[in-house]
């Protein structure tokens, strides 16, 4: 296994929400680094009750694939791009703004909506 595993020293960290001023947060992460794969088992939770704030509550950790790597030697480096499928995340000279909805679309939740392109006033 090439891969490099890392847990929080102490085992968590309570830390002052950035979401939330005055609250505070108790912090659990683990993290798996590959060659083309990044995955973070980031969860939170409210330290006087314990209740679930965000992260995966079955302690499944998100899966991240590589998609451009840098190729070259100092300024002469160049973005690879290593997952076609996935180039669309690299921004919007990769990607039409259709193809954009569409895969936002797909992913569904919150992200569709933090995310989502701004209306211009003719839009609106």
């Amino acid at each position: 296994d090439d891969a490099h595993h890392a847990v929080m020293v102490n085992g968590e960290a309570t830390i002052p929400s950035m979401m939330n001023p005055g609250s505070l947060i108790r912090v659990v992460d683990e993290l798996s680094l590959w060659s083309d794969d990044f995955w973070i088992n980031d969860r939170g939770f409210d330290p006087d009750t314990g209740n679930f704030i965000y992260g995966n509550q079955k302690g499944v950790p998100y899966k991240m694939k590589r998609v451009a790597s840098l190729v070259g030697v100092g300024t002469k480096q160049e973005r690879r791009i290593d997952n076609e499928e996935l180039a669309w995340t690299l921004g919007d000279e990769f990607r039409s703004v259709e193809q954009y909805k569409e895969n936002m679309d797909a992913i569904g939740g919150m992200s569709t909506v933090l995310n989502a392109p701004s209306k211009s006033k003719k839009e609106a």
